[in-house]
């Protein structure tokens, strides 16, 4: 960032003996009404002392006021005699000789003093903004602009922060590049609202806290992010259970709308909380329970195992299942006979009905005809 330079007003410090420094960046339209009011050939005034900053603000106010008014045109004139250059030279320039009155004292007792001073002028002479140099590495005129007016909105910024903090009771500004005591200072702004909104709500007997985790708002949104993110990624059934956590106050529509889901699903989660509560698991609503994977190997295992099957004599007597040759296997009992076997080792694991529509491909009944006698 370019270094900050002096008072650059165009007619207050010609006759001074020092020129005061330049601390408060100066927005473009106020840039503006100095170049058009003093008629200067620069094209960007960057910075003003503090002074003049506060005496042409007044002036581009009053003025901008006066351009509305145009039957006042009496107050117009004066106000034009008021504010000429001639007179605020005058005036500044005594206000400028009785500061630096003031320094010659000190420069009597510190003869290094002035040349600090001159020394400090000479480095910001150097700076890459100061006469729009053709060196490669200094940067473009606009990008000065750019860089003075993001000064001056952040100096704003900070101001309108400070009246909203002193207006809450909360302790000012102290530092601008530490921004997160400011963000903790703006939760703490959100929570005294949130108690002055209370007091309004007749519903609210008792206060309620704002903040009971002791949260940031940035933090409760990377949070709520991570929820929705780990909802994306879980199954169908997982979803509805995890839509059950959304506020009582929610209807079917705005659960739909923040988790991005179908109606069929928020309905359910709906319906699932009422019953179940929060986070608790779906049943199936057809009524059966769905067979477990490990329930389903078993009863196939079962079909394939010697005595309950046999591998057909004819080595050709195979099937194809999913690209691959099987070879086929006839039962030695009825399905029947075989069911009742499972049921022994295996007690109303499944039904007859299941255990028969689980038989593998592979696997087929015997026939009068395949059998030998």
């Amino acid at each position: 960032m370019p270094r900050r330079k002096y008072c650059e007003h165009p007619i207050k410090h010609e006759k001074s003996a020092r020129v005061p420094k330049g601390v408060v960046a100066v927005s473009s339209q106020l840039s503006n009404f100095l170049i058009a009011q003093y008629d200067v050939a620069d094209t960007r005034i960057r910075w003003l002392c503090p002074t003049c900053h506060a005496s042409e603000s007044k002036k581009m106010m009053t003025h901008q006021s006066s351009e509305l008014n145009d039957d006042e045109s009496s107050s117009d004139d004066a106000f034009m005699i008021e504010s000429s250059p001639v007179n605020d030279q005058k005036k500044d320039d005594d206000a400028v000789n009785v500061e630096f009155d003031d320094l010659n004292v000190e420069e009597k007792e510190n003869p290094h003093m002035d040349s600090g001073i001159i020394d400090e002028s000479n480095d910001d002479d150097e700076s890459p903004c100061a006469d729009g140099t053709t060196d490669p590495e200094s940067m473009d005129e606009d990008t000065c602009h750019a860089v003075y007016e993001l000064e001056h909105q952040k100096e704003k910024a900070m101001e309108e922060l400070s009246n909203i903090f002193k207006l809450l009771n909360i302790d000012p500004i102290h530092d601008r590049s530490a921004v997160s005591p400011i963000r903790t200072k703006v939760d703490e702004v959100y929570r005294k609202l949130n108690q002055l909104c209370d007091m309004l709500d007749e519903k609210s007997q008792i206060s309620r806290d704002p903040n009971p985790h002791r949260l940031r708002i940035c933090e409760s949104n990377q949070l709520l992010d991570g929820l929705k993110k780990l909802y994306a990624d879980s199954e169908p059934e997982e979803q509805v259970r995890l839509m059950t956590i959304a506020p009582k106050e929610w209807g079917r529509q705005k659960i739909e709308k923040w988790f991005q889901s179908k109606p069929n699903q928020a309905r359910r989660s709906l319906v699932l909380r009422k019953n179940n509560g929060i986070l608790a698991y779906p049943q199936c609503l057809r009524g059966n329970i769905p067979l477990s994977d490990s329930t389903v190997d078993t009863v196939l295992k079962f079909y394939c195992e010697d005595g309950i099957s046999r591998t057909s004599s004819n080595s050709k007597d195979t099937i194809k299942i999913n690209g691959q040759s099987v070879a086929v296997r006839f039962l030695e009992m009825t399905v029947l006979g075989a069911y009742q076997i499972f049921n022994e080792r295996h007690p109303g694991l499944v039904a007859r009905s299941t255990f028969n529509s689980l038989r593998p491909r592979e696997v087929k009944t015997a026939t009068p005809h395949d059998t030998c006698i």
